[in-house]
């Protein structure tokens, strides 16, 4: 247990705090505030509002009667928005979120918001800009709390 607590002692300060893998390869809200010039308790402060409400929207889906595959997509993209020390390599939790949002809509129908986030999703993650790649989660999650329903009316 001592060693654990020394590598989370070290992980926290040298490659969270510091930075010295580089804020511009972390994909997290912490790293966006760090890399726009933020001090540690902002960023610190904005990543704890950040997951409080991925967690609580993640929540409110799975309580709720939503489809298995928009629980899921969304708990794939609650999963990146909760830690503030998310790699560019671990935006690879986007992909089962679009295949399941993709799956549902093939299945049911686009609504909007879906097609729109669906776009943006597969042309938009930028492994190097976090604030790009977490703007982009947090759209889609937030999208989807909305509970927007139906398929695209078209002409």
């Amino acid at each position: 247990m001592a060693r654990f607590l020394q590598g989370a002692h070290f992980t926290r300060t040298v490659v969270l705090e510091q930075g010295n893998t580089g804020f511009e390869k972390m994909q997290s809200i912490f790293a966006a505030v760090r890399l726009w010039g933020g001090s540690i308790a902002l960023a610190y402060g904005a990543q704890t509002i950040a997951a409080l409400i991925a967690f609580l929207v993640a929540w409110r889906i799975w309580r709720g009667d939503s489809a298995l595959e928009i629980r899921g997509a969304v708990l794939c993209i609650a999963a990146l928005l909760i830690t503030p020390y998310s790699m560019d390599y671990d935006l690879m939790l986007l992909a089962p979120a679009i295949a399941l949002l993709s799956a549902h809509g093939a299945r049911n129908g686009f609504v909007d918001w879906e097609l729109a986030g669906r776009i943006g999703a597969r042309h938009g993650a930028a492994p190097g800009d976090p604030a790009r790649s977490a703007g982009i989660a947090v759209s889609v999650v937030a999208d989807g709390a909305t509970g927007a329903r139906g398929p695209v009316s078209g002409p």
